[in-house]
């Protein structure tokens, strides 16, 4: 079993799309014993600060003294606990709620492993000459807490991070956690967490093994997109060629076309996306060098290069086959 690198920037684009699939789980986790209805999910929220969108933002409506209460709940995701995420929620917070208009609740999730009495309060304060002048708090989600409902298969979409939440991973975990993740009967949730197990084990176990243990379902979490919206309309894009040409088989054409188009680059862009997220994994920042230099790659050799990034021992051995297109 490899050594485990501790990572210091642990913001991985496949767990935050994990939480946004799973919205109804998350609703769940946050409000156990209240009806909450998910009006909405929103994309790539942005708020007027030079840093990154936030992760999640869902519009949600509660019940509160008979009548209903639309509210924005904001979420986080960090792998590790960093000293400055009290002060950054907060700041988000504020952002947000002048950005929308409406209140909003912070959530962070986290899915190191840390011991009650050494989680940090879920608080920002400040402080004058020991006086507290001023409070925000938040709620925070320990996956670690739920360990026994995973198992279970109760929250079987939290299966992939078993093998963050365990003291010492095994093989028995990174089993238990790949068919947790298979039972998922919708293909591209499926995909999305087997390829997210398959992230966490390059991070505990070596290549060959983790190679082997996914063999079958390599092709799966290589080819299939996530983005089954954009393949949509690469299609109706070949549709209206075909139809401005003013034939049938002008149609017929901007058909396969579109389709041939829709899924070529949608398989390209979930092997990107896998790829980068693979690399902050193991590397954390990502130049943008590297970054462009994936983009312009083809299928086949991002396949190649998903492969080498498991055991390879530094970005520059990455970014140097890259360069070489192997």
């Amino acid at each position: 079993m490899a050594q485990y690198n501790e990572l210091t920037t642990p913001i991985d684009r496949v767990s935050k799309l994990l939480f946004r699939k799973y919205a109804d789980l998350l609703l769940r986790l946050t409000f156990p014993n209240q009806p909450v209805r998910l009006i909405s999910v929103e994309e790539n929220v942005e708020i007027n600060l030079p840093t990154r969108p936030v992760d999640t933002v869902m519009i949600i409506s509660t019940e509160e003294q008979g009548r209903e209460v639309e509210q924005a709940l904001h979420v986080e995701y960090y792998a590790r606990h960093r000293a400055d995420v009290p002060r950054t929620l907060f700041v988000y917070s504020g952002e947000l709620t002048d950005r929308m208009g409406m209140e909003v609740i912070t959530v962070v999730v986290y899915s190191e492993r840390r011991e009650v009495e050494r989680r940090p309060a879920p608080e920002y304060v400040v402080q004058v000459d020991g006086r507290v002048m001023n409070r925000f708090t938040y709620t925070d989600i320990w996956i670690q807490d739920y360990e026994a409902q995973i198992r279970s298969g109760e929250l079987a979409p939290l299966a992939p991070y078993l093998l963050e939440i365990v003291p010492s991973p095994t093989v028995e975990t990174l089993e238990t956690a790949k068919a947790l993740a298979q039972t998922e009967p919708q293909l591209e949730r499926r995909t999305l967490l087997l390829s997210l197990v398959a992230l966490l084990a390059g991070r505990y176990f070596d290549k060959e093994f983790v190679r082997e243990m996914f063999r079958k379902e390599i092709d799966m979490m290589q080819t299939n997109t996530f983005f089954d919206e954009w393949l949509e309309e690469a299609e109706q894009r070949g549709i209206e060629k075909g139809r401005q040409e003013g034939r049938q088989e002008g149609r017929q054409e901007g058909r396969q076309e579109g389709r041939q188009e829709g899924r070529q680059e949608g398989r390209q862009e979930e092997a990107q996306a896998l790829l980068l997220s693979l690399l902050e994994h193991r590397f954390e920042a990502v130049p943008v060098r590297l970054v462009l230099q994936i983009q312009s790659l083809s299928l086949e050799e991002l396949n190649r290069l998903f492969e080498l990034s498991l055991t390879a021992t530094s970005l520059q051995e990455v970014e140097q086959a890259a360069n070489d297109g192997k």
